[in-house]
């Protein structure tokens, strides 16, 4: 049983016919998964029905994708660990920091150097930052914002940056939001 829910699954994801790609499935199988699922299509291996599934479900990824993309605004509180200059552009000048959120592993994000000179390394701060598009395949899980993902895989730009309050410290650190 247990080959033919893995055969039954890479079908349905590949959205081609079940016939086709498992011949060894009975046909009780084949119709309880074909009812189930109606992208997939339990018909003759040599119909042009799988042609017309396949189709359709690339349709479907293409509609998924224009509907991934999200724009996260508001602000982060992350406590500055180090500050560090952007070694390709100038080993010099500081204009990255080393931060964590409440209870996390760092990361590092590039604050500029108009940002930088108002930093100091220990210190919580609210990051302010501009509207920024993302997939939002990349930054949820289990249906929540994750601020460290924003950040690390996306340019997020920071339009200010000041002390934070001592309420803004801890679990009420999450401030990053959907428009």
């Amino acid at each position: 049983m247990k080959g033919k829910t893995g055969c039954l699954l890479i079908a349905a994801v590949m959205g081609i016919s079940l016939l086709t790609a498992c011949g060894s499935i009975d046909s009780a199988t084949a119709s309880e998964t074909a009812a189930a699922d109606s992208t997939v299509s339990d018909s003759d291996p040599a119909s042009d029905d799988s042609t017309s599934v396949q189709a359709d479900s690339s349709d479907a990824t293409a509609q998924d994708e224009s509907s991934d993309k999200i724009t996260v605004t508001g602000s982060a509180t992350l406590t500055v660990r180090k500050l560090l200059p952007d070694y390709v552009l100038d080993e010099t000048t500081m204009q990255c920091a080393v931060v964590t959120e409440f209870q996390d592993t760092p990361y590092i994000i590039d604050v500029g150097e108009d940002i930088v000179s108002e930093l100091q390394e220990g210190e919580t701060y609210v990051f302010e930052i501009e509207d920024t598009e993302v997939d939002k395949n990349f930054v949820m899980q289990d249906g929540a914002l994750v601020e460290k993902a924003v950040f690390t895989n996306y340019p997020v730009k920071i339009k200010s940056v000041r002390k934070a309050d001592e309420n803004e410290i801890g679990l009420a650190s999450k401030q990053l939001e959907i428009k």
